[in-house]
């Protein structure tokens, strides 16, 4: 995508503002007050950039990384004259200076302010970075490191906002400038669903505990963040498939348009304003990423299952010969878990559970003796899938993500030789005190 398409030029083609007026004056009623400077940490400060407004939220954040004489500055706001000013404030108060400046990407609410810098500090010149830079500008490439006393930055190229968007993970607090791809409340505008999402999802793998948005207040719990993103959108998609499936039978052989799929998921009771301007937009972009994730809708559900009937992959697992039960267990919810949760609810898997036998719930078993059930599993762990169809766990798979991240973890952790598994239908009789019949198909 050529620049000058993606980002908040996207948003303005994609959606006309007034319709979500009263939606984005209700966020900025939400927003926490936040200071123009603030020390965040004791290795980050953030200063505001002085650009509030519906989308910039309290404005873009500035952040100043490290503890000694040199020090790092991530994105430059938008160029407002009073956010140079608070720079060269805190600079000359805190008695430092800036090594390198990092742009998490090319939006000019994130690279305005680069020619104040300079003017500033004419030094800084020859150290400017970014992904696919300019010609004046130094390149940023995935995995670099920038140091400073206090602070090690590491790059992470992280396309979906937009093409040449970088995240930066802070070692020392385990935490990630997350740019613009996760915001301290509220979602993104994204050039590329289907890339964005991937993208969380390598965040996601980073294991970072905390993040510091462009945009917004720090964020306490990224991991949570990231998943309630993919969480929303991918129920969406579940959304767009089951009205898919659901009115495909009438149409004959003929192709489905944009507007018959938003009226199928949200009514018909929808203003050509609206339809035209935003539902229509945003709808193609959700058909267009579950294109690409293999989806037809010319697809039928499997005939004849009842529809609260599912099936249940069981995993018996043991540990890898040598690993600790706690090094097993954190490994599992920790590293897999958090890799694998957003993979699986994309291709609609029910539930999954994961269940630790460990030594001391073993124990447990000497007061459930029963003579008919006298053999105590040894089993690490049981992990239980559930889903509709096989075709789904298949796909599943046979994603690029499954077979770059996920195909050889089990080794890490797992003894390949000794686990078992098995498959058969679910059924399920009790559920948060309530008899119920069968696993509900929503």
């Amino acid at each position: 995508m050529a620049p000058g398409e993606g980002g908040y030029r996207q948003i303005n083609k994609a959606l006309d503002l007034c319709v979500f007026e009263d939606y984005l004056k209700a966020q900025q009623k939400r927003m926490s007050k936040l200071l123009d400077v603030e020390q965040v940490s004791p290795r980050v400060i953030r200063i505001l950039g002085q650009n509030p407004g519906k989308f910039t939220l309290q404005g873009t954040n500035t952040y100043i990384i490290g503890t000694g004489a040199k020090r790092l500055i991530i994105d430059t706001g938008q160029g407002i004259p009073a956010w140079a000013g608070l720079i060269a404030e805190t600079l000359a108060t805190k008695d430092f200076s800036v090594s390198n400046v990092l742009l998490t990407h090319w939006h000019g609410d994130h690279t305005g302010g680069v020619p104040h810098l300079i003017q500033l500090y004419p030094e800084l010149s020859d150290f400017i970075f970014k992904h696919t830079p300019s010609k004046t500008q130094q390149p940023i490439f995935d995995g670099q490191t920038f140091t400073v006393e206090g602070a090690t930055v590491r790059a992470i190229h992280t396309p979906g906002h937009s093409n040449d968007h970088m995240c930066f993970i802070l070692e020392e607090e385990n935490a990630m400038f997350t740019g613009d791809n996760v915001l301290g409340q509220g979602t993104t505008a994204v050039e590329h669903l289907g890339t964005w999402m991937d993208t969380l999802r390598i965040m996601q793998s980073h294991n970072c505990i905390k993040g510091y948005p462009a945009h917004g207040d720090v964020i306490p719990n990224l991991h949570s963040k990231i998943a309630g993103e993919l969480a929303g959108k991918l129920r969406r998609e579940r959304q767009v498939l089951r009205a898919l499936h659901q009115i495909q039978t009438g149409l004959r052989g003929r192709r489905l348009s944009t507007k018959e799929v938003v009226v199928a998921v949200h009514g018909e009771k929808i203003s050509e304003h609206l339809m035209q301007r935003a539902l229509e937009p945003l709808m193609d972009e959700i058909l267009r990423k579950l294109a690409e994730d293999g989806h037809d809708p010319e697809i039928p559900e499997i005939s004849g299952l009842a529809e609260n009937r599912f099936l249940c992959l069981t995993i018996c697992g043991y540990r890898k010969p040598g690993m600790s039960e706690e090094n097993y267990h954190h490994h599992m919810v920790n590293v897999s878990a958090p890799m694998t949760k957003g993979l699986m609810v994309k291709y609609g898997i029910k539930r999954w559970t994961q269940i630790h036998n460990q030594k001391s719930t073993r124990a447990l078993m000497s007061q459930l003796f029963d003579p008919q059930m006298a053999n105590i599993a040894d089993f690490d762990c049981f992990s239980q899938v559930v889903f509709r169809s096989i075709e789904d766990y298949k796909r599943m798979k046979q994603d690029p993500w499954y077979k770059e991240h996920l195909a050889g973890d089990h080794e890490n952790f797992a003894d390949t030789k000794r686990s078992m598994i098995t498959i058969g239908w679910i059924e399920e009789y009790i559920r948060d005190g309530e008899i119920v019949d069968g696993i509900e198909a929503s």
